[in-house]
């Protein structure tokens, strides 16, 4: 478990909704790592990817993060209505 109290949490959020991936999709990509240096950059820290990420994962969790995508759209999921 995250202790959130090691973050400022309307930072992180603010900085998760101005890039373009939901959490899912987030990890190893360009987003994460500059997301993940200006909190550090902003907070003056040197908090890792993965606590980053676990923060986020937490935040998203308790239902504090921005809605982002389609909801229910799962890329490459089979339709049972499409053929071959």
């Amino acid at each position: 478990m995250v202790n959130e109290s090691r973050f400022n949490l309307p930072i992180l959020r603010r900085l998760y909704g101005e890039q373009p991936h939901t959490i899912d999709l987030l990890p190893h990509t360009d987003e994460e790592i500059v997301l993940v240096d200006a909190y550090n950059a902003h907070e003056g820290t040197s908090f890792s990817i993965r606590e980053i990420y676990m923060a986020l994962m937490t935040l998203r969790k308790r239902g504090h993060l921005p809605k982002k995508g389609k909801r229910g759209a799962v890329p490459g999921r089979f339709s049972p209505n499409s053929r071959a």
